[in-house]
């Protein structure tokens, strides 16, 4: 990430959820050990190469996630990290090798994602959460490429975090219904199990005041930790007590 992509510290810490000194500790800890094992930079051979796929694509997806809720006070879509990201993975999938299910459910993701690109924020530069978007904004081409790529994702061994959150993406391409909240609120349920932390629980609790009760999803709120600095967290808090009494 900070090598090949040119995230900051500052940035990576963020993706990780742990401070700065961490991250420089991991850091120091990988230099001398490419200087002790004298680790060359080559490339892998085939089956090199799916055994270090999900790095890789954890990589591309970090990369995807900095651009799409970007960290910079100045920026908070920067396209040019999430174009890259698709890129990236779609030379994966053009080749052979690599052309995988978990590769082709990233992708899936990441079109599903970028279709709401011209919607996501107001004249104003500010985020706009999905029900105050304006659908017509949305790309539809993107959304058939995304949906292309979740049927080519389909498989009976490999089920993974992308798959999920790539089918989470596309139902929020549907329209409003109670039969969609509960479709997603089983999805954040198995997602949470594969990838416990407090940023998959935090968008639970949305769907949870959709699929549940808004009361039930505030004490689910409240008893996450973890996302004591994260400002999303607060401004979802903030919109469900605002809605209370709606």
């Amino acid at each position: 990430l900070k090598t090949l992509s040119g995230f900051s510290i500052e940035e990576i810490a963020k993706s990780f959820l742990t401070n700065k000194e961490n991250i420089q500790k991991r850091l120091y800890r990988a230099r001398e050990k490419i200087k002790e094992e004298k680790i060359e930079l080559e490339i892998p051979n085939p089956d090199q190469m799916v055994s270090r796929l999900n790095r890789v694509l954890k990589c591309i997806y970090l990369l995807f996630s900095e651009g799409y809720y970007s960290n910079s006070e100045e920026i908070i879509i920067r396209k040019d990290l999430c174009l890259e990201a698709m890129r990236l993975c779609l030379l994966l999938i053009e080749y052979k090798v690599t052309n995988r299910p978990e590769v082709n459910a990233l992708m899936a993701l990441m079109c599903f994602h970028v279709s709401r690109f011209e919607s996501r924020a107001n004249e104003s530069g500010e985020l706009l959460t999905l029900e105050e978007q304006d659908r017509t904004l949305w790309n539809e081409e993107l959304i058939e490429r995304g949906n292309y790529f979740l049927t080519a994702s389909a498989s009976e061994e490999i089920f993974t975090d992308y798959h999920i959150e790539a089918m989470i993406a596309f139902y929020h391409t549907k329209e409003d219904s109670d039969e969609k909240w509960k479709m997603l609120l089983n999805l954040y349920n198995h997602l949470l199990k594969l990838k416990d932390n407090p940023i998959v629980a935090m968008n639970r609790a949305y769907i949870m005041s959709k699929a549940v009760s808004i009361h039930e999803a505030i004490l689910e709120l409240h008893s996450l930790k973890g996302l004591e600095k994260n400002h999303f967290y607060f401004a979802l808090l903030g919109k469900l007590y605002s809605g209370i009494d709606k």
